[in-house]
């Protein structure tokens, strides 16, 4: 699949069947984020994987809109280092690719905003509580991946806006 492919597949899935990632799907999964770029190539990420089902129920709780982490047979803490200047947007760029590779692979996800959660100003401090996440360490998302439980259709180009394209001036 190239990569145009697998943007145009993504979507937010929130339905996942009971199968699980296998092994070697999680590895690419996590070397891809791991390959992406970040400022100054500080890489302050830390991804946390979640299998274990109590746990999944626990940050299934966090926010209003986490309810599907508890179907999802893997989930993935993404987790900056405070220090980093630009930890979050290296690690916005480390969990898109996590959910490209995932889509390439077969397989769906769906991001729950944590950091600045609109529906709980505490979800943060409630992830790092239930995850031992030391305190210099900020929790961007948690990213929900497994089989697809439901499908979605692919982008299309109508989706192509070019009235928010601006050559040379806005």
């Amino acid at each position: 699949m190239d990569v145009i492919s697998a943007i145009r597949k993504r979507r937010s899935i929130r339905r996942y069947s009971d199968r699980e990632v296998e092994d070697e799907k999680l590895k690419v999964i996590l070397k891809a984020a791991m390959f992406s770029p970040s400022a100054m190539h500080l890489r302050p990420w830390h991804f946390v994987v979640v299998r274990d089902k109590e746990i999944r129920e626990r940050l299934s709780k966090v926010t209003e809109w986490a309810y599907f982490l508890r179907e999802a047979p893997l989930n993935i803490v993404v987790c900056g280092d405070k220090n980093a200047k630009r930890w979050i947007e290296d690690c916005s760029i480390a969990a898109e690719h996590i959910m490209l590779q995932a889509t390439e692979l077969g397989l769906g996800s769906c991001w729950v905003a944590i950091h600045n959660s609109s529906s709980n100003p505490k979800a943060e401090e409630e992830v790092k509580e239930t995850l031992a996440i030391p305190d210099n360490f900020g929790v961007l998302c948690i990213i929900a991946i497994g089989y697809r439980g439901e499908e979605k259709e692919e982008h299309s180009d109508k989706e192509f806006e070019e009235e928010k394209v601006h050559y040379d001036h806005f």
